[in-house]
C-alpha cells in the first residue's frame, strides 16, 4: 500500500549543511596597518576578510586574493589564508612616498579605503647622509666674521630617502685640540640640518659630525 512506501522520519534523519555562496568582492573588508602606511623595507601587514553577499563568511581557502601597491616603487602583495575567510597580507616598499594599494578577489576589483599609503623612510643611514657646505672636503670660515660658518647635512636613509620631521640627533664638533668651538644645530625642512658656529681663532679645527 501507499503507506508501506514510507519510512518513519524519526528513523531518517539527516545533517544539512548550507555552504556560503561565491566570494563576493564588495563584501570584502581590508584591514590593518600596512593599508594606511609603512616602514621602507619593513613587511606592511593588514588582512582581507572573505564574505559571501549574505555576510557568511569563506571557508575553504579556495579564493584568489591578490594585490598591488604602486607609486615611487612597485610591489607586489603577497597573501596567505589564515582560515575562517581571512587572508594575511603583506608588501615591502624601498622607497617613500605615496602609494596606492589596489587588491582583487577572483580577479574583480576591491574597494580598499583610504586609496593612500604613505611609506616613510628607514632609520638614518650615515654613510648615505650628506654633507653640503664643503669646499673639496674643507669647512672654510674667516676668523671674527659677521656670517656664521655654515654646513647643510642632509639626512637619509640606506635607500636614499630624505628622514624629514627633524627628529635624528644630529651633534657636531669643531675644535684644534685645545679648544673646542660651540656648534649649534637646527633643523630646517626636507631632512636637513644646518651646523652653524663663529670663532675667533685662525687655525686648523677639526669638524666631527656623529649621531
Amino acid at each position: 500500500t501507499l503507506a508501506s512506501e514510507f519510512v518513519p522520519l524519526s528513523a531518517n534523519q539527516a545533517s544539512i549543511t548550507v555552504v556560503p555562496a561565491a566570494a563576493d568582492p564588495a563584501s570584502t573588508v581590508v584591514s590593518g596597518a600596512g593599508m594606511f602606511g609603512a616602514v621602507a623595507n619593513v613587511p606592511a601587514l593588514f588582512t582581507v576578510r572573505l564574505s559571501d553577499e549574505f555576510g557568511n563568511t569563506l571557508i575553504d581557502g579556495d579564493d584568489v586574493v591578490t594585490g598591488t601597491v604602486s607609486g615611487a616603487d612597485t610591489a607586489t602583495v603577497s597573501t596567505t589564508y589564515n582560515g575562517a575567510g581571512s587572508y594575511g597580507a603583506s608588501y615591502v616598499v624601498t622607497e617613500a612616498g605615496s602609494y596606492t594599494l589596489s587588491m582583487t578577489v577572483n580577479g574583480v576589483d576591491v574597494i580598499v579605503p583610504p586609496s593612500a599609503v604613505l611609506v616613510g623612510p628607514a632609520t638614518v643611514d650615515v654613510s648615505k647622509t650628506l654633507l653640503v657646505g664643503l669646499t673639496d672636503g674643507t669647512w672654510v670660515y674667516t676668523a671674527g666674521s659677521d656670517t656664521p660658518a655654515s654646513l647643510t647635512i642632509v639626512s637619509r636613509d640606506e635607500f636614499g630617502n630624505l628622514r624629514l620631521g627633524g627628529d635624528d640627533a644630529f651633534a657636531v664638533q669643531v675644535s684644534d685640540g685645545d679648544f673646542a668651538v660651540p656648534v649649534a644645530v637646527v633643523y630646517t625642512t626636507n631632512g636637513e640640518y644646518v651646523a652653524t658656529f663663529t670663532t675667533e681663532i685662525a687655525g686648523s679645527f677639526v669638524g666631527d659630525v656623529s649621531l
